[in-house]
């Protein structure tokens, strides 16, 4: 497929012109030339409000992603490793520096702060996924027929 303007070459800009090449797009569209262009379906409110729990859930889900890559980072820069995220408050006093130090204070503080964060968004993920549970229950209720009910 060509496209409709060479994006190297320098070109007229004007309203004019843009509305003399979008008539002439809409005429060709018009008698059969579909890829000339798409046709974009705007969705409705009520479709664009039910996506957002989704997204919402989503960029929640990134950013504990990342809180916790963060957290494995902080600690392995002070050359502790990791296993499991559960009880990291409970372990944090045991994890020993390469030297058998114990962990210095700046960074103590830094992943708590860190995995308190962590545990926010956890949190609020539970809740955004019980919403959507219960979002999903009650549109699969409402599509069942009456006489099913």
């Amino acid at each position: 497929m060509t496209s409709e303007v060479n994006r190297r070459q320098r070109r007229a800009k004007s309203d004019g012109v843009d509305v003399r090449k979008l008539v002439s797009m809409l005429i060709r569209y018009a008698h059969g030339a579909r890829a000339v262009w798409r046709v974009v379906h705007v969705p409705t409110v009520a479709a664009e409000d039910q996506r957002h729990l989704y997204r919402d859930l989503e960029t929640l889900k990134q950013e504990r992603a990342s809180a916790t890559t963060r957290l494995k980072g902080l600690l392995r820069s002070q050359g502790v490793r990791l296993t499991s995220l559960s009880k990291l408050p409970a372990q944090l006093e045991a994890l020993r520096l390469w030297d058998g130090s114990p962990l210095p204070s700046g960074p103590h503080r830094r992943v708590l702060r860190v995995y308190a964060h962590h545990q926010f968004l956890s949190q609020q993920i539970a809740v955004w996924e019980a919403e959507r549970r219960a979002l999903l229950h009650t549109s699969q209720e409402a599509a069942r027929p009456i006489g099913a009910r």
